[in-house]
């Protein structure tokens, strides 16, 4: 129990941001001297089994989404320790806290009002006493918390002992909910160095001619798909969508494949948050375009990343109205900034994890 820290985040095997930031918390614990292990509540373990049988099933009669999980799986099981808690109401006991010295929710939208709301319990870590409590660059998704929730935030958030946020808009609602400062931190994935991530690196093929990446999560519209196709045509570069069913042989990669698309890639193209602070974190050249989905997620998201892109001076590169020089990105000032950032997150956790060894 005496550097045992427990991490309470958004679980499943389908995100690729959400198992990358996992590892990346796991292993800055790991670098600083603490055991972690990451805690998922389950309904039962009857369910686990039923639900890993029908994965297998699915994936063995070849459905891609199905293969994508178990290669999560994999991940998962050789990156990042994980222990499965059953409950009928989704909620860890109390008892646990007996195990840890401390617990860190984050990063992801663990806050966000609408979505796992029956989890919350779990991700505000009201099982553990209040000086347990820690968060690492969480996301409230929302710009403010609707009406019906702000009581129970505002007393949930005000017993944490120290407060962090991966966005500016979240630490204004904490502040407005509690009064308290909270810390507006980098993404977990920014903060280990592209040599860092290489290190988990498992071969995958990767394309022996200059490629585009493309991975979007909304649709890509015909205007949007013309710009992609004219910067393809103009620097004479293949387009490897990964999101694509029919490539299966990246729809079914683990996370660390995409890292590896992107580190080779001569441009990334993208409406994705973490692939955005990837390309980076890896000084690949990119273009982030808005979210064509529902009105108003894809809004929530587009802010997020103009926050990120505004951060590390590289709002240009959201919407490109022109695209002479898209393979040409100056990285020098966010290479200065994320050391800063980097330093900032360090200290922060350091202090959270100093605090963690008293009372």
């Amino acid at each position: 129990m005496d550097k045992k820290i427990g991490i309470v985040t958004l679980y499943g095997l389908y995100n690729y941001g959400n198992r990358l930031q996992n590892y990346a918390i796991h292993k800055l614990m790991q670098d600083l001297g603490f055991d972690s292990v990451t805690l998922v509540c389950l309904k039962s373990r009857a369910w686990h089994v039923a639900q890993n049988i029908f994965r297998i099933w699915n994936t063995l009669i070849r459905k891609p989404e199905y293969q994508r999980r178990t290669a999560f799986l994999k991940f998962v099981k050789r990156t990042t320790p994980v222990r499965y808690i059953y409950s009928r109401e989704m909620r860890i006991p109390d008892s646990v806290s007996e195990e840890f010295i401390g617990f860190f929710t984050g990063s992801d939208q663990v806050w966000n009002p609408e979505i796992r709301v029956n989890e919350k319990y779990n991700y505000f870590l009201r099982f553990a006493p209040a000086n347990k409590r820690f968060s690492i660059s969480p996301s409230f998704g929302v710009s403010a918390i609707p009406e019906k929730f702000v009581k129970e935030y505002s007393e949930w958030l005000s017993e944490f002992r120290f407060l962090s946020c991966r966005e500016a808009e979240g630490a204004e609602i904490v502040k407005k909910l509690t009064g308290k400062d909270a810390q507006v931190l980098i993404d977990p994935t920014m903060m280990l160095n592209r040599d860092e991530w290489k290190k988990i690196y498992e071969d995958i093929s990767v394309p022996n001619q200059p490629y585009m990446l493309l991975y979007f999560l909304g649709d890509i519209s015909d205007d949007r798909r013309g710009i992609i196709n004219k910067i393809a045509n103009e620097n004479k570069l293949l387009v490897i969508d990964v999101l694509n069913k029919n490539e299966t042989k990246y729809m079914n990669m683990q996370p660390d494949g995409l890292l590896q698309m992107i580190d080779n890639a001569a441009l990334v193209c993208t409406d994705s948050f973490h692939v955005a602070a990837f390309s980076i974190n890896f000084n690949i050249p990119f273009y982030v375009f808005s979210r064509h989905q529902k009105e108003t997620f894809g809004n929530r998201m587009l802010s997020r990343i103009e926050n990120l892109l505004s951060l590390f001076g590289l709002s240009e590169r959201l919407n490109p109205k022109t695209i002479e020089h898209a393979l040409q990105c100056d990285f020098s000032y966010a290479n200065d900034i994320i050391e800063i950032e980097r330093q900032k997150e360090r200290n922060y956790l350091l202090k959270c994890l100093e605090a963690c060894q008293t009372k």
